[in-house]
């Protein structure tokens, strides 16, 4: 969904919201909390989720799971 999201600001408000809808209607289990949890500033959050991306991209998938859940 990032990879192919046309625009250069707001790419992860986009695949939070379609990785939730997926998450809730099709699975029936709570939305991810896309790093809340953590303490982080907003700009600290992007970093975090954009790393966790890069590994995704890599074939790495566990910060971006982690961090989904955090």
């Amino acid at each position: 969904m990032v990879s192919i999201y046309p625009f250069p600001n707001g790419n992860e408000r986009h695949s939070y919201l379609m990785a939730d809808v997926l998450i809730s209607w099709i699975f029936e289990i709570p939305v991810f909390t896309w790093g809340k949890t953590l303490g982080m500033t907003d700009v600290d959050i992007r970093k975090t989720y954009i790393n966790a991306l890069q590994d995704a991209d890599n074939g790495r998938y566990q910060r971006l799971i982690e961090f989904s859940r955090s």
